[in-house]
């Protein structure tokens, strides 16, 4: 079972830029597997030469719009919360902005 990573931050961060970079564009409705890179499954699938090889993986999911109630019910459904602070435009100040988002 994959662990399940929920991107949740302010409106305009770039959540939705993130997930499309993670999953390479192939997320559909906002949710997406990522495949974890991991050179001991190569070396060792070199050395043995199984059939299939299947990497570990992560399921990644944009957050939806929504309420406060909305984003707390996405983000108690994640192993793993992955937050966003926007970094960019007039005056950013990404500390202030994790501190003041809150689900």
């Amino acid at each position: 079972m994959p662990v399940n990573v929920a991107i949740v931050g302010p409106a305009g961060a770039g959540k939705t830029t993130l997930f499309n970079a993670l999953t390479a564009g192939r997320g559909a409705d906002g949710v997406g597997m990522v495949d974890i890179p991991d050179e001991r499954l190569t070396r060792l699938a070199e050395a043995v030469k199984p059939a299939k090889v299947t990497p570990a993986q992560v399921r990644v999911e944009d957050s939806p719009p929504g309420s406060r109630a909305q984003r707390v019910a996405f983000a108690r459904q994640a192993d793993v919360l992955l937050k966003v602070a926007r970094c960019f435009g007039p005056n950013p100040d990404p500390a202030v902005e994790l501190e003041e988002f809150a689900l």
